[in-house]
This record gives structure tokens, sequence and C-alpha cells, in this order.
């Protein structure tokens, strides 16, 4: 995470960060859920064209 601008995080106060800290573990935590559930459909699908084709 690049901090955009000259010196735009040290003058963050603390609940700024712990927001923004809340916000990041809120937007990994919702990219992780959508990673596993879109490698368990192509898993299904790969499985059922295998099942299908052979």
């Amino acid at each position: 995470m690049m901090a955009r601008g000259p010196g735009r995080g040290r003058g963050a106060t603390a609940g700024e960060t712990e927001r923004k800290i809340r916000v990041v573990k809120r937007v990994m935590l919702w990219t992780t859920l959508v990673n596993a559930f879109f490698f368990l459909v192509i898993v299904v699908l790969v499985l059922a064209l295998f099942r299908g084709g052979a």
C-alpha cells in the first residue's frame, strides 16, 4: 500500500489509521472469500467437464 502524496500518512490521527486498517482487513477478507468461491466454481466445472468428456 503506497501512501499517496507527500507525508499523507504521517499527519493522520490514530483513529484514521485504525479505520484504514479496518477497511483494508475487510477488503482482504472479501477478496479471499471471492477468490475461494471462484476457485471452487472452477474446480467443479473442470470436474464436470472431465466426467462428461471422458
